[in-house]
């Protein structure tokens, strides 16, 4: 099946420079493991995954690295607004509109600002207020990072473990040659595996050459060697100054370069509010340029459509489809669909889009956790294919009576040039079905 794609660059406003995001507008169908493929073929720092809202906001975002799903970041989130935006997908913006993402780490408000017909920047607010962690030794630190104990500034503070959703060692160096300098220790690195799983390293120095600081992150254990810019470390930056500021009380706001040593140099502009000593809320803003947009090609389970012209290719279809509704995982049973396809069940009115028919997958896989559906035969009928099934389970989701349950019935499929189902109309005996709910399969 074929997904829509953007990349663009953030934190730019020059093509081939920030930080690349792909991003994928409409991923309904999607498994975790086609999700974290994609981003590997991407090869991006991150990527972005949008999905309908679960919680009546504006879009559920989920955000993969090449090495795993993260909880949260400031670049996907400004890229994935910035792309939404210039889509179209928000309607029209006269000068600014602020939308929500539900996110893992929680609820994510970035707020798109137009200029000139066109959208000039997208700022983030974090989703987390600050939270600092456990210092980290200088020497250990200096280890990771190719450097020597001296190299690093403990002046305002310890290298230490901050976060506004996605935890950072924050770290100030000396000056600009020591940070260009910097490289990465992988054995060090390994050791610092001990304070976090896959620890990522925010090194800055602070400067006066038009910018407040300079930056560099490094996260190869999560499959990014260097980023050329993070928004998420730049908001935990901005909210850890402003916590060692003096003032009790205050706005404060920095213009962070980083990118520079990698050659995608990057413009981030962070801020942070202060109210009687309690850091407030921290933002991390700037501009995108669009760079390209397309199709991939995603298959579940390394094969995706299927050809009606070919027998032993719809029976494999039909057995994999089989398979996904055993996985527990209702997006690979959508995945079988195409995007705007649709799935009734006797008769009732049809779940139309991917979204939707995972919804009615997971019913099901909610109500049966041992559930096992088995493909039984294909009939060819006038202008569909008829996959008959049998669902064996025992009811012990919520409410359950606990019965073990074994059921046949029939979809009639109408596959579509794509060879992924376009209409599906599910049929069972539900007077059965009630029956053995009640007092079982032999009752």
């Amino acid at each position: 099946m074929k997904y829509r794609y953007y990349i663009c660059d953030v934190f730019t406003e020059r093509r081939f420079g920030g930080n690349p995001l792909a991003v994928l507008p409409k991923a309904d169908g999607l498994s975790d493991h086609q999700m974290q493929q994609i981003t590997r073929e991407f090869n991006f720092s991150e990527s972005a995954f949008v999905f309908p809202a679960k919680a009546g906001h504006t879009r559920h975002v989920r955000i993969f690295t090449p090495g795993g799903e993260i909880p949260f970041a400031g670049h996907p989130n400004v890229g994935t607004a910035f792309v939404l935006a210039s889509a179209g997908e928000f309607g029209e913006i006269n000068s600014s509109l602020t939308v929500t993402f539900e996110e893992e780490a929680g609820l994510v408000p970035v707020t798109i600002y137009r200029e000139q017909g066109a959208v000039a920047r997208c700022e983030v607010a974090a989703p987390q207020p600050l939270s600092l962690g456990k210092t980290v030794s200088a020497e250990l630190v200096a280890s990771a990072v190719s450097l020597s104990p001296e190299d690093i500034s403990t002046d305002t503070h310890q290298p230490q473990v901050c976060s506004v959703g996605l935890p950072f060692v924050i770290t100030e160096l000396k000056d600009r040659p020591t940070l260009e300098r910097a490289h990465i220790n992988m054995s060090e690195f390994a050791v610092l595996a001990e304070i976090d799983s896959k620890p990522s390293m925010h090194l800055y120095v602070r400067v006066s050459d038009g910018f407040d600081i300079h930056a560099r992150m490094f996260a190869p254990l999560s499959g990014v060697p260097e980023d050329p810019a993070t928004g998420s470390a730049s908001c935990a930056l901005a909210g850890l100054l402003a916590y060692y500021r003096e003032s009790p009380s205050g706005s404060f706001a920095w213009r962070i370069a980083q990118g520079v040593e990698m050659g995608r140099p990057s413009t981030l502009l962070a801020r942070a509010e202060k109210a009687d000593g309690t850091v407030q809320a921290t933002w991390v803003g700037g501009s995108c340029v669009m760079v390209s947009e397309g199709f991939i090609q995603v298959d579940w389970r390394h094969a995706g459509g299927t050809c009606m012209n070919d027998p032993a290719k719809i029976i494999a279809f039909a057995k994999r489809y089989a398979e996904a509704w055993c996985t527990q995982n209702p997006e690979n049973v959508a995945a079988f669909f195409a995007e705007n396809g649709s799935l009734s069940v006797n008769d009732g009115p049809p779940a139309v889009g991917r979204a939707a028919i995972a919804e009615i997958a997971r019913g099901f896989m909610r109500e049966f956790l041992d559930m096992v559906v088995t493909f039984d035969k294909l009939e060819g009928q006038s202008n569909a294919t008829a996959f008959h099934w049998t669902l064996t389970g025992t009811n012990t989701g919520p409410g359950g009576t606990g019965k073990r349950v074994r059921i046949s019935g029939y979809e009639l499929w109408r596959i579509d040039k794509d060879g992924l189902i376009a209409e599906s109309k599910g049929h069972f005996d539900s007077a059965e079905y009630e029956r053995q709910l009640k007092h079982g399969v032999d009752g």
